[in-house]
C-alpha cells in the first residue's frame, strides 16, 4: 500500500512538472533570451519594446493565437496518431 503511494506521488511529481512547469519555465526561458539577444541589440525593437514586459505582452498575443492555430492545422489534418 505505501509503495503504492509513493508510486501514485511519484507519477503526478512527473506529470506535473513535465506538463506545466517545465513548459512554463521554457515558455519564460524564451521570451528572455530572445529580449536579451534581439530585442536589445537591434535599435528599431529596442524603440517598439521599451521594457521586457512590453515584450512579453507583445509576444504573447502573438504567440499564443499562432500556435493555437498550427495545433488546429495539425489535428484537422490528421497528424494525431489513431489508436
Amino acid at each position: 500500500m505505501r509503495k503504492e503511494r509513493i508510486l501514485r506521488w511519484w507519477i503526478y511529481f512527473r506529470r506535473g512538472h513535465s506538463t506545466y512547469l517545465v513548459f512554463l519555465l521554457s515558455f519564460a526561458n524564451f521570451i528572455v533570451i530572445q529580449y536579451k539577444l534581439l530585442i536589445e541589440s537591434i535599435e528599431i525593437f529596442r524603440l517598439l519594446f521599451s521594457s521586457i514586459i512590453a515584450f512579453t505582452i507583445a509576444f504573447f498575443f502573438v504567440y499564443v493565437p499562432l500556435a493555437t492555430i498550427i495545433g488546429w492545422l495539425d489535428m484537422k489534418r490528421g497528424m494525431l496518431p489513431v489508436e
